[in-house]
């Protein structure tokens, strides 16, 4: 009897817990759910990461609607005013923070957010040049060096007068020795050169150095160097969106030329020395990647035509280029605005599948004679 009694309590407990587990499994718990027009966003700031439901309309409405504060000091990338328009939208916050700027014998204290050493210190209105070196490294000792947060150490490079075969420009150098100096720039002297002072002298700040040719035969002109562009690609914007983030700038050469006369002509110049005066700023572009998409048939033709006619990387030896073997000069003529310069390879590839449908509603599909009769295509799509 007693066996059987504790067999019925273990029952009884079993009964108990179905009976509990009935009752949670029927009670309707609330479910985590989006409104329609709502985006999830994702917000980076201070080390941590906060994802978000919103259906607001820029980057500042949903800040505001987080309810997080943003300093008009700190950087929000992309800008407050910035329309969101995909489903997943990311937003960085950078928070300003108290940096000391040491240049030699000067102090400057400002507040930043920018990230780059040479950020902080273009913002702070402080002249800096390729050649300084700039070190920036957290305090930890604040009583000794009386600074908070961040401290920037510019180690300026000297400047020096460089005369090249009678013409003059100032170069910035960490170099120890005039020797040093010709080292850094790449400079050969030339059988025959003179070079004042000698290549042992210690170099000063503003010291003037001659290289001087034997002869006439030599001339050296200031040239411009052609800045580059550097195009950052943002698939949260549409296609025609452009911001320059960095304006660009042409740096600047000291070159001198070996000159080839006949009969007292010029017929030809040869480059023998030059040295950079002043290094180009490379320009910063953003440009929108963002297409209305193509969807239905169009979309499996054109991936029918991409099968045939390469990959987005393809680049063919007769200069043919991308899933769509553009020409560069076909390409200028269909790519989405601001992308006509680039090489169609090497643009993202949304936009080339912008430009083949662009190329297609002008012409049809007869810039692609044989995919096209291999396949099949009807022009049935414009």
């Amino acid at each position: 009897m007693k066996h059987i009694t504790q067999n019925f309590g273990w029952m009884s407990g079993i009964g108990i817990f179905a009976c509990l587990f009935f009752v949670i499994a029927t009670i309707n718990f609330p479910k985590i759910s989006r409104a329609n027009n709502a985006r999830i966003i994702n917000i980076y700031s201070d080390g941590r990461e906060i994802t978000t439901a919103s259906s607001a309309g820029t980057v500042g409405e949903v800040l505001d609607r987080a309810g997080i504060v943003v300093n008009e000091r700190d950087l929000v990338e992309p800008s407050r005013d910035t329309v969101i328009n995909t489903d997943t939208f990311n937003i960085n916050i950078f928070r300003s923070r108290p940096v000391t700027i040491i240049d030699g014998q000067s102090r400057l204290n400002v507040v930043s957010a920018h990230q780059s050493p040479r950020s902080i210190i273009e913002a702070a209105g402080v002249e800096i040049y390729n050649e300084d070196w700039v070190n920036l490294e957290r305090v930890n000792d604040f009583v000794g060096e009386t600074t908070l947060g961040l401290k920037l150490v510019i180690d300026r490079a000297t400047p020096v007068t460089l005369n090249l075969y009678g013409n003059e420009g100032i170069v910035r150098t960490h170099a120890k020795t005039v020797g040093d100096l010709l080292s850094d720039k790449q400079i050969k002297l030339r059988e025959g050169d003179m070079l004042y002072p000698d290549a042992g002298t210690i170099l000063s700040q503003d010291m003037k150095i001659s290289i001087i040719s034997v002869g006439s035969d030599v001339v050296t002109a200031e040239e411009p160097i052609k800045h580059k562009q550097e195009v950052i690609y943002d698939t949260s914007q549409p296609v025609g969106y452009r911001q320059v983030q960095t304006e660009g700038e042409d740096g600047l050469r000291l070159v001198s030329y070996k000159i080839v006369l006949h009969n007292g002509v010029e017929v030809d110049r040869e480059e023998v020395q030059s040295v950079v005066l002043k290094e180009p700023k490379t320009a910063k572009v953003v440009l929108g990647t963002k297409t209305e998409g193509f969807s239905g048939a169009f979309a499996d033709a054109l991936a029918v035509l991409r099968s045939c006619e390469g990959s987005y990387t393809s680049v063919n030896s007769i200069g043919y280029y991308g899933a769509y073997q553009f020409s560069q000069s076909t390409w200028a003529g269909a790519a989405p605005s601001g992308y006509e310069n680039v090489r169609p390879d090497q643009a993202p590839p949304t936009i080339q599948d912008q430009a083949a449908a662009n190329l297609y509603q002008r012409r049809g599909w007869s810039p692609w004679p044989a995919c096209s009769a291999k396949l099949g295509l009807q022009d049935i799509y414009r």
